[in-house]
């Protein structure tokens, strides 16, 4: 390891609400009645259905940066098929829970009078090739250097993703491994998410909240070995703090590779225009009533317009979160003859 020779890269973004949960076993919590995020990471990888921390954290007036480290220094030049990554992942210019550093792990549910609050700030990261599909393993081991392992981080279940644990409080940095793919043949996607949690209202009886928080959701290109992945306009690249150094500056609500945007952009104009046409058709038709003899047909679950439950789920949490409101989702349904 060079600890001296870490590459550098500075994640500036103008954050969007967000929000992210207090203890990292609730990504893999059941997305309703577990209160979590059912195995997902919200990063806004293909397998989030784009969702970033915004989907829950709402107001934030992104105030806060993030800058990510890695030793070797070569990652972000282009990986190493199997090598092993030391990364790390600092939040700057924490603000809304500043107030509540002081208490350290003093905080919360430990046995402390008078209760006190805690500054909870946590991330998500995953890494997926051109395809969406997460690559590569994470582990808190520090990559065999003990003095780097973090107790703060944990790989979700399905070893996806990584996150805070939140076993600490008062974190604004957290480091662990990456061991990229063996075969090394696509640029990666790197899908990072901080947040800087407020502390909820500072009470007892509500530690944590999605509302007043800040966040920054970034995409970073990872290219293979031996390639250089175009910046196209994205980014500015100068020295860096240390001779070798990667700096990287880039700006943007959710960051990606311009080339990246630019597929995404055709591709929505593609679902657009067909959207569209697939609706000028349908007024063209003629309408007729559904008969009660056919409700049998739309009762059962093949007609279903979201036939994904796990994502349903997902919207349901999301829509409760902000809305503060239960039930009312889905429609009903009638056997034959039901009116």
């Amino acid at each position: 390891m060079r600890g001296p020779g870490l590459a550098l890269i500075a994640v500036v973004a103008v954050a969007r609400p967000a929000g992210a949960f207090p203890y990292g076993t609730q990504f893999d919590a059941e997305p309703v009645q577990g209160v979590g995020g059912g195995g997902r990471a919200f990063v806004g990888a293909a397998r989030d259905s784009g969702h970033t921390c915004a989907v829950c954290h709402v107001d934030a007036p992104g105030r806060i940066a993030v800058h990510l480290e890695a030793d070797p220094v070569d990652l972000f030049d282009g990986y190493q098929p199997g090598a092993r990554y030391l990364l790390k992942v600092v939040l700057i210019d924490e603000w809304a829970g500043l107030s509540w550093a002081a208490n350290g792990n003093d905080c919360g549910d430990v046995d402390v009078t008078p209760w006190r609050p805690c500054d909870d700030n946590g991330f998500a990261m995953q890494i997926d090739d051109g395809r969406g599909t997460p690559v590569g393993s994470f582990g808190s081991d520090g990559c065999g250097a003990p003095s780097a392992a973090d107790a703060d981080v944990r790989v979700l279940a399905d070893g996806t993703a990584i996150t805070h644990a939140g076993a600490l409080h008062d974190r604004v940095s957290w480091s662990f491994c990456w061991t990229a793919p063996a075969d090394g043949t696509d640029d990666l996607f790197l899908h990072l998410g901080v947040v800087d949690g407020s502390g909820g209202d500072g009470t007892k009886d509500n530690p944590n909240d999605p509302f007043n928080d800040d966040v920054v959701s970034a995409t970073l290109t990872l290219p293979r070995s031996g390639t250089t992945s175009p910046a196209g306009g994205c980014a500015t690249v100068g020295a860096g703090p240390d001779a070798g150094a990667l700096v990287l500056l880039l700006l943007g609500a959710t960051i990606a590779g311009c080339a990246r945007q630019r597929r995404r952009t055709a591709a929505l104009a593609i679902g657009l225009a067909l959207l569209v046409a697939g609706c000028a058709s349908s007024r063209a038709r003629s309408w007729s009533p559904v008969r009660p003899w056919q409700k049998e047909l739309l009762a059962k679950r093949i007609m279903m317009l979201r036939a994904d439950a796990d994502e349903s789920r997902l919207d349901l949490h999301m829509l409760e979160s902000r809305e503060g409101s239960s039930g009312g989702f889905g429609t009903a349904g009638g056997g034959c003859g039901c009116n």
